[in-house]
């Protein structure tokens, strides 16, 4: 008598998607979205900081999407297109946030 696999495993291998494929692809598209409005809102805080004759802005995440190292590494990569620099570090305070320091001037050009 033969064995029935289960369904889901079963429509994973049907498709020839693996798991980690499928999660990765689910991730990115997620993670695309939070970097387009990110970097929507970064755009203004830096523009309204550069306005005020700043060279650096901070902004405070309280969401996960931020505190993965690999969405940290898009976001870091797309400021240093725009001649920003970016750092991420954890909050000192109990609040479980992360910020992200960006700086820009003539010593990044």
């Amino acid at each position: 008598e033969q064995q029935q696999t289960p369904t889901s495993s079963r429509r994973f291998s049907d498709t020839g998607i693996t798991l980690g494929a499928r999660a990765t692809l689910i991730a990115s598209e997620k993670a695309k979205v939070w970097l387009d409005q990110t970097y929507a809102v970064i755009h203004k805080k830096v523009m309204d900081m550069a306005g005020q004759g700043l060279f650096h802005c901070t902004l405070r995440f309280e969401d996960m999407l931020p505190k993965d190292p690999v969405n940290q590494e898009r976001m870091l990569k797309l400021l240093a297109k725009q001649n920003l620099k970016g750092e991420f570090r954890l909050t000192t305070d109990a609040s479980d946030c992360i910020e992200l320091v960006i700086h820009w001037g003539q010593h990044l050009l």
